[in-house]
């Protein structure tokens, strides 16, 4: 938006606009120059949408004496909401030609420029209401408006902000938990309205496993770094005691990764690819009861790590009464073991309303679909049943449309500002401590060094202490288990000697009556072989 003064009968200075479209989260320009608030309005309410420009034209500070009136783009005409003004309106520039106010009593208070007045009020705007700001160091702040005359050019930081992320792009990191079979990966398609080709899950699974997937999106001139985590295998196991567990050294391994990066001496923030997870899709099986321990177990660990959105997997699944008792079931139970959600920031003006009515419908209840039919003549994505087909983007079937816009339209930015400013926060206060960073601690650096060293030096003096005394002692431990076990084997042994000596001695016994045995059968035998032979003899003689 450029500005040129011009001077006009009534000795009023205004102002000619060019109009560009403003960024849809900016509904409001202050052009304290010439002393107009600009205000702008883009309405959805119907399909074909228009631009309505409010002006306020502040005559006197003091009499706050202004004429309203109100632009509408897709026309030519003014409509006048009071006082005689006449506009002549081209579309994209607005001339101010003249204008006249119905107080005689008042016009002569006009004939002051509004730029002499400004000049005047520049240099005393310190003074007025009060002002008393100051800085970090106590130096008075005095508050400057320039004229349009003084333009110097840093109006255009917005712009320059904007042109330097569009170029940039964006990261946006999703963890999507549930059970096998829920419809993870068909609520990202849905969600994106692309079908990314995600493997399938199983229930071939051990243990609790992450399935990283990133894509590079353009969505007109805004690209976008998405980065899908899925979990497999959750809740498919007997023993779930640590089913939670993988998931959230997933979520501090990234949060220490980052943390790492911002401690180098040497930082490349800028190029970093920023890997910290901004939301976790919790889905929940439509039961129509109560949520599962386990699921109730994760969150009560990520609450406090992770923005968490839960949401109701099949929501076609329930009728509408059993869906209203079961999302009220779930945010009690949610309430009552004091886990903390992701709620919708209420405190923006601008979205504060919508917000209002997202967190009303929390825990959402999706329908996904990878597949377009023909629905009332145009094609959707939808679930073709028997008994007629579910709209995934028709809110009286399913709340994906409100998930879809509060997700990624309105409240992206608020996700990765809070994973950012507040989650990881926690995580660097609690490792900053660790490392002796209190907040308690002297902010000098050199003392802090200092206090790190005779610190770590003592407890490194009190490891050595109790690591030599650990060792002097399994030293003796082990010294005296030794001399146990040579007495051990010394009795063994004695014990064997005996035994041995008693069986040699056994042996040498039975040797001995052995060689008797023989003797004595030695000396048979030649008996007999003498008898023999003399019996042989004889027979021959006869």
């Amino acid at each position: 938006m450029t500005m040129t003064s011009a001077r006009r009968r009534s000795h009023l200075s205004f102002t000619r606009f060019t109009i560009a479209k403003p960024h849809p989260r900016v509904n409001r320009l202050n052009c304290t120059a010439a002393v107009v608030n600009f205000n702008y309005r883009q309405h959805q309410q119907t399909p074909r949408r228009w631009q309505t420009i409010a002006l306020t034209l502040h005559s006197h500070p003091t009499h706050q004496v202004a004429v309203n009136f109100s632009i509408d783009l897709r026309s030519v005409a003014v409509k006048k909401i009071h006082s005689d003004v006449n506009i002549a309106v081209e579309l994209g520039m607005l001339a101010a030609e003249k204008m006249d106010v119905h107080h005689g009593g008042i016009r002569g208070l006009h004939e002051r420029n509004v730029e002499e007045f400004m000049d005047a009020r520049s240099g005393a705007d310190d003074l007025v209401n009060g002002n008393n700001l100051v800085d970090a160091e106590g130096v008075k702040v005095r508050t400057v408006k320039l004229l349009a005359s003084q333009n110097v050019g840093f109006e255009s930081l917005p712009v320059q902000f904007v042109n330097k992320a569009t170029k940039a792009g964006f990261v946006f990191n999703v963890l999507v938990i549930g059970e096998t079979g829920i419809g993870k990966s068909t609520l990202i398609n849905s969600l994106f309205n692309y079908d990314f080709k995600l493997p399938p899950g199983d229930y071939q699974h051990d243990s609790v496993t992450l399935d990283k997937h990133a894509f590079q999106l353009e969505e007109g001139s805004v690209r976008l770094h998405l980065t899908i985590i899925e979990t497999k295998g959750y809740g498919d196991q007997l023993n779930m005691t640590d089913s939670c567990q993988g998931i959230v050294e997933y979520i501090d391994k990234q949060y220490e990764a980052y943390f790492q990066e911002e401690s180098q001496v040497v930082r490349r923030l800028s190029d970093y690819k920023d890997t910290r997870i901004h939301v976790c899709l919790f889905l929940l099986a439509p039961t129509g009861s109560n949520v599962r321990a386990l699921d109730l177990e994760c969150m009560k660990l990520l609450s406090n790590k992770v923005n968490i959105i839960p949401v109701i997997a099949r929501g076609d699944s329930l009728t509408k009464k059993e869906l209203d008792s079961f999302k009220r079931r779930i945010m009690a139970e949610i309430h009552q073991h004091k886990i903390s959600i992701y709620s919708f920031p209420e405190d923006d003006g601008q979205v504060a309303d919508l917000n209002r009515k997202m967190n009303a419908d929390v825990p959402f209840a999706v329908v996904g679909s990878s597949e377009v039919h023909e629905v009332a003549g145009h094609k959707a994505r939808a679930r073709v049943y028997p008994w007629g087909i579910v709209d995934i983007e028709n809110e009286a079937h399913c709340d994906f449309t409100r998930f879809r816009e509060a997700l990624l339209r309105v409240n992206m930015d608020h996700l990765m500002q809070t994973t950012n400013l507040r989650h990881y926060e926690v995580y660097r206060d609690r490792r900053m401590t660790e490392l002796g960073y209190g907040e308690n601690e002297p902010q000098n650096f050199m003392e802090t060094i200092t206090r790190l060293r005779q610190t770590n030096e003592q407890k490194y003096r009190q490891k050595e202490e109790e690591t030599r005394t650990s060792f002097v002692n399994k030293v003796r431990e082990k010294e005296a288990e030794l001399k146990e076990r040579e007495r051990e084997l010394h009795s063994q042994f004695e014990h064997r000697k005996a035994e041995f000596s008693d069986h040699v001695l056994e042996i040498n016994t039975q040797q001995s009556a052995l060689q008797k045995e023989v003797e004595i059968f030695h000396r048979v035998k030649s008996e007999l072989v003498n008898s023999q032979a003399g019996t042989i003899k004889g027979s021959k003689k006869k």
